[in-house]
């Protein structure tokens, strides 16, 4: 045996930091040169390629994404990652109900399911007549969904019949006769929403011809369809109000016509000017609302149905068109 001697002597503390030291920097240079893949039951190192990232190798005739360890706090990427859109519309058209849904994906997992739905749209992978869905981009489970558009199509419910608004007034309804009764002398402005048996209005002049067409149109195939058009007025909190609501199965929904307002900049008059002078109290508006020609009909401001059902015009239909949008 060799003498050993006090010098000679290694601590044990030092030997094992020595040896974690050593250990750490062969941990370093596997992680800056090897990648790994998802094939096996865990992250098996795969081959020392080079510090690029997102490699893609085949394997047994099929696909593999082979990327780098998943980074701190990112959920482990599911064993069976698809490279390309052929493989993510060979499972979707391998199942039963046409959909794959990836549980919970980390950031590199989903980042890769969005390279495949890519893949599938720009390489004609999607087949004709179908469509390719994707929900989940941002957070959640990742659900793919290939549609057809025929069974779709036929799935949907049948159209809602449109109703026709005549262009002149022959005939019109009991309600409108009341309304034109009503109207009263103004050139500017009509509102008839304190008028008892008349059709709740607030528009400017110019458009009451066409509105009293509208409802004349509405109030007529309501009629047909067996519904109840009543004018009612109605006691709340000491004052009479006035409305008129079509009763469907025992339930009464009131309906008003108005015109859509538009906030522009208030100009200020002499007289507000000269009595602003006098009293620097006085406080001038800023803004003044103006009719911008849109009718809206629907529920009237205040009621319970006021956010329910309403219909206006828009930039690119009217009333009267026969396709609009769902209501707002």
């Amino acid at each position: 045996m060799r003498p050993t001697s006090e010098c000679s002597r290694r601590d044990p503390l030092s030997q094992r930091a020595s040896r974690a030291s050593r250990a750490s920097f062969r941990r370093q240079d596997i992680a800056r040169n090897t990648h790994y893949t998802t094939d096996g039951p865990g992250w098996d190192q795969a081959r020392s390629i080079g510090p690029e990232r997102g490699v893609v190798a085949a394997r047994e005739g099929r696909p593999h994404y082979v990327g780098a360890r998943p980074q701190i706090g990112e959920v482990e990427p599911d064993r069976e990652v698809h490279a390309d859109g052929w493989e993510l519309i060979s499972r979707l058209r391998s199942s039963t109900a046409g959909k794959l849904t990836v549980p919970a994906p980390g950031p590199q997992t989903r980042g890769r399911w969005r390279a495949a739905r890519y893949h599938a749209l720009h390489h004609g992978h999607v087949p004709r007549g179908h469509k390719l869905r994707w929900t989940g981009r941002q957070r959640g489970d990742s659900v793919f969904t290939l549609v057809d558009e025929e069974a779709e199509k036929a799935a949907q419910p049948p159209p809602v019949p449109t109703v026709d608004v005549p262009d002149v007034l022959e005939r019109p309804h009991r309600l409108v006769r009341a309304t034109r009764r009503a109207l009263g002398r103004s050139k500017t402005v009509v509102d008839t929403r304190d008028q008892a048996e008349a059709i709740p209005l607030h528009l400017s002049r110019g458009h009451v011809d066409r509105a009293l067409r509208i409802m004349h149109a509405l109030l007529t195939e309501a009629a047909q369809r067996g519904y109840q058009v009543e004018a009612r007025t109605d006691p709340q909190s000491g004052t009479a109000v006035h409305q008129m609501v079509v009763v469907i199965r025992g339930h009464a929904f009131p309906l008003a016509l108005t015109e859509r307002m538009t906030k522009v900049p208030h100009e200020p008059t002499q007289q507000e000017l000269r009595c602003q002078e006098r009293n620097p109290w006085i406080r001038i508006p800023t803004y003044d609302h103006e009719f911008n020609g849109r009718l809206a009909i629907g529920a009237p401001v205040g009621t319970w149905h006021q956010h329910a059902y309403t219909h206006s015009d828009g930039a690119r239909w009217t009333l009267e068109s026969p396709t609009r949008p769902p209501p707002a």
